[in-house]
């Protein structure tokens, strides 16, 4: 690809640009049959076209070379893998994951940093109560995350599991986190109730 080789060829300072003033439109050749006149040949046309094709091979760091007609093909692909930069590989290569009742995703967004999606359960006993026919864990249950969070997003506390007979109003909740864990409690209307809840944490590895 090059500029314009011709006779009578100007600068990029002097070239024919597009004007500001008028209606974007198609050309046409015109139908004489018709009195439909011919679009003409507007250099400033050719020019814009002539730029929009120049522009990436220059981006890719390539030099105009009259010769080789395919360099816009060659700019595409160099562009196209100056995107896939040898940090980013390495990033999609640390995807990690822990499946089971306790794991983890660890799913990266650059070559240093992934968002960190945790869970597990926690198990404790309804020792403590009652308080208007509620038994409670006292101590808590503490927590360590599988993984040790840099920043910690939002972590929760999911359903309780069952506990036997009728309107026991089964419950788990989080007291305190942070990013090296978090510290939960368990809930019922039956003293010393062995029951197990479920977390979600989110954040930055």
């Amino acid at each position: 690809m090059q500029l314009a080789i011709a006779p009578n060829t100007v600068s990029e300072a002097n070239r024919d640009i597009m004007p500001t003033a008028g209606t974007p439109g198609w050309l046409t050749d015109g139908n004489p049959a018709t009195g439909v006149p011919a679009s003409g040949d507007a250099a400033c046309v050719a020019n814009m076209i002539m730029a929009e094709i120049i522009q990436p091979i220059l981006d890719a760091g390539l030099t105009l070379d009259a010769a080789d007609w395919g360099q816009l093909s060659a700019a595409i692909k160099i562009l196209v893998q100056k995107g896939i930069t040898a940090a980013s590989l390495v990033a999609l290569d640390q995807i990690a994951c822990q499946q089971g009742t306790n794991g983890y995703l660890k799913i990266p967004v650059s070559a240093t940093q992934s968002i960190l999606i945790q869970w597990g359960t926690f198990s404790g006993v309804t020792d403590n109560g009652p308080t208007n026919g509620i038994y409670e864990c006292s101590a808590g249950i503490g927590v360590s995350w599988p993984i040790a969070f840099s920043t910690l997003f939002i972590a929760l506390a999911g359903n309780a599991t069952d506990v036997t007979g009728y309107g026991q109003q089964e419950q788990a909740w989080i007291w305190s986190s942070n990013v090296s864990g978090g510290k939960f409690s368990v809930a019922c209307r039956t003293q010393n109730a062995t029951m197990t809840g479920s977390y979600i944490a989110i954040g930055m590895a």
